[in-house]
């Protein structure tokens, strides 16, 4: 992965976090762009409005140059003024050209280097320069302008009530997009200037005043350092009238641009903006993942319960007659529900071991009592035990003598009746006994 032309593998924490902070001002500066809708170009005292060709002069007088601009600005902007965002095209003369040469790639780098050698390569300007170039190249030209001069042309547009975006050089304005060569020839009352692109790139910016080509010296240099240049596709301009029919809106070129520091603070601001937006819908469409299972239960629930009442519409008959038939179980229930308690068995059980020898006989809710004469009243009281019609078989009275030799001892027991519970029958059926 790379940043600004940096490998993030030869990178160290502190050349990162500088990375980051190049990018993040790249993104400042980009989003400050993308807001110009108007441009306005200096030529000797006239400032044009490039896309319709109006223009003001610069009105003389004691008042500074910055607010004489200013107020041509705003009069150029008209009912827009609240809202323009401007690019402002100035003469190369106010840019000084630095040409570099170095043994390294990316944006990033070259800024560093070029500005670390401001001072040896500008050494007659203390004060702090704006840096613009273009890095695709190892070798070009470096442009730069005085800050403060910038913020103050800046403050004086803002209390204009105008916003001024960014300047540019107005000979880059003349550049066709996607051209490889192009040399363009910019003239004005006190100044000419060539600029050379190759490759694509600012190759070449030379200025000279026009006082200083009136000697045959620096005439001769002049034309000696321009011969040796690429004249591929030239372009010349001299005139306010050539920069009033060029009639479109200039798009600020991202390679030399020069940015007032306010100007960067509100690209700061559209930026922070930009991802608080984006967080928000970040958010919001997390929140909407999250909610999606609970959503499409929400709905399933929604279309259940709608099928449900049209099943519950539809059977609703067949409900009818299954409650009628639930009434009747009520009903009959404690009939049908009875325990059965096999009379007959029961005495043909106690038959086959009883031969003709019993007294009483009392059966009762599953309770059975009998009494009568045994030859063993233990042996019979055991082989009772052991019939599975009966269950906890007791002695309910003690065996006596009495009766004649063949009929044995008196004898009385009690037992249960197996598969008759007269308690679950009345628990739920409380009242058919009462």
């Amino acid at each position: 992965m790379k940043l600004s032309g940096i490998s993030l593998r030869t990178l160290q924490l502190a050349d990162i976090g500088s990375a980051l902070q190049s990018l993040y001002m790249g993104t400042a500066r980009h989003a400050v762009m993308e807001t110009v809708d108007l441009s306005l170009v200096l030529h000797d005292d006239n400032l044009i409005n490039t896309a319709n060709g109006e223009s003001r002069r610069l009105q003389a007088g004691e008042q500074p140059f910055e607010k004489q601009l200013a107020e041509a600005a705003r009069g150029l902007a008209g009912s827009r003024s609240a809202s323009a965002s401007i690019l402002l095209l100035l003469p190369p003369a106010s840019f000084i050209a630095t040409h570099y040469n170095f043994r390294i790639q990316g944006e990033q780098l070259l800024r560093s280097s070029l500005q670390l050698q401001a001072h040896t390569l500008i050494p007659a300007c203390d004060e702090s320069l704006l840096l613009g170039l273009d890095g695709s190249r190892s070798e070009g030209t470096a442009l730069w302008f005085p800050g403060r001069r910038a913020d103050r042309i800046f403050a004086a547009f803002n209390e204009a009530g105008l916003f001024l975006a960014t300047l540019m050089p107005r000979s880059l304005a003349l550049l066709t997009e996607g051209q490889s060569e192009a040399s363009v020839l910019d003239e004005d009352a006190s100044h000419v200037t060539q600029l050379v692109r190759q490759d694509g790139a600012l190759f070449s910016l030379l200025t000279l005043s026009k006082v200083d080509l009136e000697q045959e010296d620096f005439r001769q240099q002049w034309e000696q350092e321009t011969g040796n240049l690429a004249r591929a596709n030239v372009v010349t301009i001299s005139t306010a009238e050539n920069w009033c029919a060029l009639r479109r809106l200039v798009r600020p070129s991202s390679n030399c641009l020069f940015f007032p520091h306010a100007a960067l603070a509100r690209g700061k601001q559209i930026v922070a903006r930009k991802q608080r937006k984006l967080m928000a819908g970040l958010a919001a469409l997390l929140v909407l993942a999250c909610s999606l299972p609970f959503i499409s239960n929400a709905a399933r629930i929604f279309m259940l319960e709608k099928e449900l009442a049209e099943f519950r519409e539809l059977s609703a008959e067949a409900r009818a007659s299954q409650n009628a038939v639930f009434d009747m179980e009520d009903a009959w229930g404690a009939v049908a529900d009875y325990p059965g308690q096999d009379v007959a068995g029961v005495l043909l059980t106690l038959n086959s071991l009883i031969e003709n020898s019993l007294s009483t006989f009392s059966l009762n809710k599953g309770v059975l009592d009998i009494t009568g004469f045994a030859q063993d009243p233990a042996l019979l009281l055991d082989q009772l035990a052991q019939q599975e019609t009966f269950f906890d078989v007791s002695q309910s009275r003690s065996s006596a003598g009495g009766g004649s030799f063949a009929q044995g001892d008196r004898f009385g027991f009690r037992m249960n009746l197996s598969g008759v519970d007269f308690e679950d029958y009345t628990e739920n059926h409380p009242a058919s006994l009462e």
